[in-house]
């Protein structure tokens, strides 16, 4: 690959890792300052921390390698036995929460909505 091509390449991925840390902070921000918690809002923010776990850890592997010699040289050899575990299982974890996210909706929406009148489901379990 050329250089243009490896440079055009770290500044897509550090430019898309950026905007998913905006998003997720955001995201985060919007999620703490919300007063009532509900499972699903637990689940956005376990989900946020985890994306932006991914963004970071994308951003220290495939974009700053070709941005910058020195990171490519001295600090890419010492960051990766840590930073490609962490990246694979926040990867897996945010994969896992999508499918928590899509099991509770699915139990909230199709369940819940048949059992609202048994004796043993009150308000506070409801909510």
């Amino acid at each position: 690959m050329t250089k243009h091509v490896k440079e055009a390449f770290g500044y897509t991925v550090v430019g898309l890792a950026g905007a998913g840390v905006v998003v997720n902070l955001a995201a985060l921000s919007i999620l703490m300052l919300k007063k009532r918690h509900s499972i699903f809002h637990n689940l956005l923010k376990v989900l946020a921390v985890y994306d932006l776990l991914v963004c970071c850890g994308c951003a220290l592997l495939y974009g700053f390698p070709n941005l910058w010699d020195f990171y490519a040289d001295h600090l890419y050899r010492r960051l990766v036995p840590w930073v490609v575990p962490i990246v694979h299982m926040a990867m897996m974890s945010s994969v896992y929460s999508t499918m928590l996210m899509s099991f509770e909706r699915y139990i909230r929406i199709c369940h819940l909505c048949q059992l609202r009148n048994v004796s043993y489901i009150t308000k506070e379990n409801y909510k």
